[in-house]
């Protein structure tokens, strides 16, 4: 089941990944991506099969395993792919691009998820939050010239 669940939502990011990847506005691209991926990682249903296989891993770690490596893991290879290639554009300045790839996501889900998982409760504001990650990575990484003003 959990290898099914992992399966049918591979290829969620791919439209958001593509424009980021082919687009010409950066920052809107990344607030889109932003978007597209607390849609998907703070949905009610992907909440439920993380608080499941969080209550289980102890139990059926190989379970746990194959979640994070065909779920989580995938996508955040996928988001490194993206960030190499705009390396190779001269669009951004990634020397890791695996842990460009884990800060833009923790920094765009991070607090939210927390807040989801131990509480249930979104108080989070959703485009503020989102346009503030865009910003605080793209200061990280943008090109030099190129870095969100304040």
């Amino acid at each position: 089941m959990v290898g099914d669940w992992a399966a049918a939502g591979r290829g969620a990011m791919r439209p958001a990944l593509a424009q980021l990847v082919d687009g010409k506005d950066i920052s809107a691209d990344l607030f889109d991506l932003a978007v597209t991926i607390r849609a998907g990682v703070l949905s009610p249903d992907v909440l439920g099969m993380r608080r499941l296989i969080t209550s289980e891993a102890a139990r059926h770690p190989a379970v746990a395993a194959l979640y994070l490596a065909d779920s989580w893991e995938r996508n955040i290879d996928a988001l490194a792919d993206a960030f190499r290639a705009l390396d190779r554009q001269g669009r951004l300045r990634i020397v890791d691009a695996r842990v460009a790839a884990d800060q833009s996501t923790w920094l765009t889900v991070g607090a939210a998820l927390n807040a989801l998982l131990l509480t249930h409760i979104a108080d989070h504001d959703t485009a503020t939050t989102t346009a503030s990650a865009v910003e605080l990575f793209l200061s990280g990484y943008a090109v030099l010239g190129d870095a969100p003003s304040r």
